[in-house]
């Protein structure tokens, strides 16, 4: 969307391009991060930095919709379309906002530990396998479904 009408001598494109397009996907990283240590400080920055974000989309509907000569007009077959991924950017980035701040509400109950946990019964997993691989024994005659160690399944459930 930040590219979509290229105007070569507009120094806006190379901001778009140079800033804004790395800048999203290193705040996505960072996001992710943030959410996944539960990084309060960090957490925080996101909401923000979110909850600025609608300025920049309003300026760019507003400067596609206002002022714009007729006759030289770059938004005059995409005009439609850009404001409708605009709108829908917008609701999503309020949308996000509002799952940032349930997150950050949920700090401290137990999704830190239970990702440990997870990554500790995937590595216990591993262990008993390579156990019964090196004891030459018959791992479909071992399986038992009631065994909490026996399979780890990519999701989880919290308790």
């Amino acid at each position: 969307l930040a590219t979509l009408v290229l105007r070569v001598s507009d120094p806006e494109t190379w901001v778009q391009i140079g800033v804004v397009i790395p800048g999203s996907v290193l705040f996505l990283v960072l996001s992710f991060w943030a959410l996944k240590v539960e990084n309060k400080r960090m957490m925080v920055a996101v909401i923000v930095c979110l909850g600025l974000s609608p300025a920049y989309f309003i300026y760019k509907l507003v400067r596609m919709n206002v002022g714009i000569d007729r006759n030289k007009d770059p938004y005059l077959d995409s005009r439609k379309y850009l404001t409708f991924f605009i709108v829908v950017t917008l609701a999503l980035i309020l949308v996000t906002v509002y799952v940032s701040i349930q997150c950050f509400r949920n700090f401290g109950t137990g999704l830190k530990e239970a990702i440990a946990d997870y990554d500790a019964r995937k590595a216990q997993l591993k262990a008993n396998k390579a156990l019964l691989v090196n004891a030459g024994v018959d791992q479909s005659s071992t399986t038992n479904p009631d065994y909490e160690y026996t399979e780890v399944h990519e999701r989880f459930v919290l308790e």
